[in-house]
């Protein structure tokens, strides 16, 4: 499903990922990552017998990666908005938090954006 923001930026979800458990806690960190060895050594696909995880074409793609701190609580990562200022592609995101579970977390959320897009890449946590 493609989204298309004021900013006239298209990009799309990766789904069926999750941080993998041998990466590093160090809290959150965003990073842009432009071909498959990277995001292979910080994500694991998810697939069930339902879903597939996203196609990504590292080619013509690449992510927009939010990782959030390890938590017990349900959490989720949702854009607000994606802008092409002319030198950068900044993503605002907000966090939803929900109830406490008995398993642990890592939140993330995989934007897929056109490397037309790539120079730089900024996550800007807005307040809700």
């Amino acid at each position: 499903v493609k989204n298309r923001q004021k900013t006239g930026i298209d990009y799309r979800t990766a789904n069926g990922y999750f941080v993998r458990n041998d990466v590093a806690e160090h809290g959150f960190f965003s990073e842009k990552i432009t071909d498959s060895l990277r995001f292979a050594e910080l994500f694991g696909m998810a697939a069930t017998m339902d879903t597939r995880p996203s196609n990504i074409d590292f080619a013509n793609e690449f992510i927009a990666a939010i990782v959030l701190p390890v938590t017990d609580t349900t959490t989720v990562i949702r854009p607000d908005s994606i802008i092409w200022s002319g030198s950068e592609t900044e993503v605002y995101y907000s966090i939803e938090t929900g109830s406490k579970q008995s398993y642990t977390i890592r939140p993330c959320f995989l934007i897929i954006i056109s490397l037309q897009y790539y120079v730089a890449f900024t996550a800007i946590h807005t307040s809700h």
